[in-house]
């Protein structure tokens, strides 16, 4: 694959090979302008004030402008922030799944490319993202931009985790309990089914239902 073909992956995150431009978006200084098939002023202010975090690269130039509530979104709206390198932003664990992704979008198997991946915020802290991206194409059908936002999601992921080790914390106090199960002592976990349908509850569903009482029982007492 040649720098000049059009299906190289060119995320705002993407690879971008030596020497590619990238934007230099320390407050005060502005973002970098959109391309020129964006059109007038007005068109520019407009994506660039959008609440929703939003950036494009175009593809000719693989030269990537990411909106002001995408670089405030990561931390590069921070005095003595550095410039946003567009090479550094994806954690590395999800580069090569993030340069497959969009691959497949350029190439036309995809129409829309969703993905949640692990950002590199400007102090180094991680930010978990909800990604979506699109392309733009000419009257011809040729792509000449990929747009794509940015949703942060790291809060719903520490509360699943949270509530994870909190469901596993539940079945632990009861999963061992041992329950007289025709005459031999037998952990709960190995006759009955154990789930926490939510943080304050939780299910049992012995396979037996003759080992109701006996569960009960042990429960009570324990």
């Amino acid at each position: 694959m040649t720098d000049d073909d059009p299906t190289r992956p060119t995320d705002h995150d993407a690879p971008v090979p030596p020497g590619a431009a990238t934007t230099d978006t320390r407050s005060p200084v502005p973002a970098a302008p959109l391309p020129g098939s964006w059109g007038g002023d007005a068109l520019r202010q407009v994506f660039e004030h959008a609440p929703a975090a939003l950036s494009i690269i175009d593809v000719a130039t693989r030269t990537a402008h990411p909106n002001a509530a995408f670089r405030r979104l990561l931390g590069y709206d921070q005095p003595g922030a550095p410039p946003l390198d567009v090479t550094r932003i994806t954690h590395p664990d999800d580069e090569p799944a993030t340069a497959e992704g969009f691959r497949r979008l350029l190439t036309g198997e995809i129409a829309q490319l969703d993905a949640e991946k692990r950002y590199v915020r400007a102090d180094g802290t991680e930010l978990i993202g909800q990604m979506r991206a699109t392309v733009l194409r000419d009257p011809g059908g040729r792509p000449w931009a990929v747009l794509s936002t940015l949703h942060d999601v790291s809060e719903r992921h520490r509360a699943e985790a949270l509530l994870a080790a909190s469901e596993a914390r539940h079945r632990a106090l009861v999963e061992n309990i041992e329950v007289d199960y025709y005459g031999s002592m037998t952990p709960l976990k190995q006759i009955a089914s154990i789930s926490t349908p939510d943080a304050r509850a939780i299910m049992i569903q012995p396979w037996d239902a003759a080992a109701m009482r006996e569960i009960e029982k042990s429960l009570q007492s324990s």
